[in-house]
């Protein structure tokens, strides 16, 4: 997911990939209202409809891209989304290479690649609402981070 005017990005890790399961992260990670802009996998046709627990429609405006017939819409298009998961992927590949080999055919190393990757998410989700420009050296950011929210008296 991506918020188009303020780039942040949060990459979900699932272990199903099915209209329940991606309808509870759009309620987890989006506000009521929000316009979410998909291409047309059967799973994201619920979106509209989706309430929340006291049956309250959450309001999600639903526009949807079909590539087959127009690949560009200057309104409704997913190139963000599709560029940023590019970056990510490349990066996360370049991250978990290596891995097959050390164990994670075990439950220690399956484990502990899992950890691995959540690390890798919660860093691009950092890095993306820091902005790569402002994200040089990222422990200093990080540190500059918790300062800020826990001042010293």
């Amino acid at each position: 997911m991506i918020d188009v005017e303020s780039s942040e990005l949060r990459i979900v890790r699932v272990c199903r990939q099915n209209t329940r399961t991606l309808c509870r992260e759009i309620q987890r990670h989006m506000a009521p209202g929000t316009t979410i802009i998909t291409n047309e996998w059967a799973a994201y046709r619920r979106i509209p409809a989706l309430q929340d627990t006291a049956g309250v429609p959450l309001g999600y405006a639903h526009l949807t891209v079909n590539h087959s017939q127009q690949f560009v819409n200057p309104r409704t298009h997913t190139q963000n989304i599709e560029s940023a998961w590019k970056t990510a992927k490349a990066l996360l590949v370049h991250t978990m290479k290596g891995w097959s080999g050390r164990g994670a055919n075990t439950p220690q190393g399956r484990a502990e690649a899992d950890r691995t990757l959540q690390t890798y998410l919660d860093w691009c989700w950092w890095r993306s609402i820091k902005g790569p420009t402002k994200c040089t050296d990222a422990f200093l950011q990080l540190a500059k981070t918790i300062a800020r929210q826990y001042p010293q008296s």
